[in-house]
């Protein structure tokens, strides 16, 4: 995926981007900050992995057909979200419907290994445009704690922590998500196009 984004920057983007990112998202927005710092104006990223993995206790499905997945799924937005109920029946089908493909199952499976094993502290010392890590506070995928002493590795980087929210802020409270980007740009003086 890093090398898909990198050819797509390096290829159709001409000026600098401000880049969001949830969860692996917010991983790969952080890692294209470090490698093209040309290209990125500001960054915002959202329970990102790479601090540690945590394990939510409810395992991979053990097929990927479409009724193990959607009940797979039903376990781990519990999960994810403080109130689960912020993610519709209608989303959760679309979900196991994608899921319940072999190649997206092992690809999602594979990522989620991979992102565990990130460390992502050799990237962020290198980055040099303002971050802002805006986390759920009850993120149980990507806790916050470990994350809490980034700043000290990088005086651009803030943390702004949503409560009463957990891995998917921009979901379970898309106001208080959104405002506390545009402070952010506004604070550090960023006006996206």
């Amino acid at each position: 995926m890093r090398a898909q984004l990198l050819n797509f920057f390096n290829e159709s983007i001409d000026t600098k981007a401000i880049i969001v990112g949830n969860s692996m998202g917010g991983l790969l927005a952080l890692e294209l900050a470090s490698l093209i710092p040309e290209k990125v104006k500001a960054i915002i990223a959202s329970g990102a992995p790479g601090m540690g993995s945590m394990n939510l206790g409810i395992g991979p499905p053990k097929k990927s057909n479409k009724e193990e997945s959607k009940e797979w799924f039903r376990a781990l937005k519990k999960q994810l979200f403080v109130d689960p109920s912020c993610v519709s029946e209608q989303r959760l089908e679309g979900l196991s419907e994608f899921f319940s493909n072999r190649r997206s199952f092992l690809n999602m499976i594979r990522l989620a290994k991979e992102s565990d094993r990130y460390d992502a502290t050799t990237i962020l010392t290198k980055i040099e445009c303002p971050v802002l890590l805006l986390w759920g506070d009850q993120d149980k995928v990507s806790p916050i704690n470990p994350w809490k002493n980034v700043p000290q590795l990088n005086s651009k980087i803030q943390i702004q922590i949503i409560e009463n929210s957990g891995h998917s802020p921009m979901i379970e409270k898309p106001k208080e998500f959104w405002n506390s980007i545009e402070e952010f740009l506004k604070s550090t003086k960023i006006h996206a196009m």
